[in-house]
């Protein structure tokens, strides 16, 4: 397992990171776009959020399930893209663009903070996977 996360002797591309960064942002706020529209279409009534119980938890977890599906999704897109032999760009990407939403956060939202924090770990290990898939296999 540990091969996936080396460069197999080719430098580091930063601009891959910069970019990929990028794209998981953009494909995070396109999916949250999507989960809202399909939540409209569907009758989900977004602002029962803070209310306790079933009815709360749909927004919830319809925004939630949409965040953590751009993880993988993204990851994919930036491994083909650049053409990756390992996940070790696509896994910085994601790195540096979860640090950009926790420190948008602490300025913004400290509550959410704790939120991006416990959703983090697990949208980082999503994207790696995404990116394991869109790998270049030689």
């Amino acid at each position: 397992t540990r091969e996936v996360f080396t460069t197999k002797g080719r430098p580091l591309m930063l601009h891959w990171i910069f970019a990929g960064a990028l794209v998981t942002l953009g494909v995070m706020l396109v999916f949250l776009g999507l989960a809202v529209y399909s939540g409209h279409q569907w009758g989900v009534d977004f602002s029962l959020a803070d209310e306790v119980g079933v009815r709360g938890a749909v927004p919830i977890a319809l925004l939630g399930a949409a965040l953590l599906a751009a993880f993988p999704f993204s990851a994919y897109l930036v491994a083909r893209a650049s053409g990756a032999e390992s996940v070790l760009e696509p896994a910085w990407a994601t790195g540096a663009a979860i640090v950009i939403v926790l420190v948008l956060f602490s300025v913004t939202e400290p509550t959410a903070l704790v939120v991006a924090l416990g959703i983090a770990p697990v949208g980082f290990l999503l994207a790696c996977a995404g990116a394991w898939l869109g790998l270049e296999r030689h």
